[in-house]
């Protein structure tokens, strides 16, 4: 029982990694299965130049980004207006 929960939990997780794939535009980075996988990984470090044509990710989110709601610059503008 346990290695099927595992198996769907394993299954979940690949489709979620492929959807955020997806969503970033990298659909290409998406495998099937180990095999493919360790293909890719192995090709993307032979060749650094391919590697560096995939864009960098971002340290910060832009304005509306997905888990943006504003709320954090909100709470700031609360408190100098209480400090004030």
């Amino acid at each position: 029982m346990f290695a099927l929960w595992l198996r769907l939990l394993q299954n979940v997780a690949g489709r979620v990694a492929a959807s955020l794939l997806r969503a970033a535009g990298l659909p290409e980075l998406i495998t099937d299965n180990l095999q493919q996988y360790e293909s890719l990984a192995l090709k993307l470090a032979r060749d650094p130049a391919l590697l560096r044509s995939y864009p960098r990710p971002s340290h910060s989110r832009p304005r509306g980004a997905w888990g943006d709601d504003g709320a954090l610059d909100e709470r700031r503008a609360a408190r100098r207006l209480w400090r004030a």
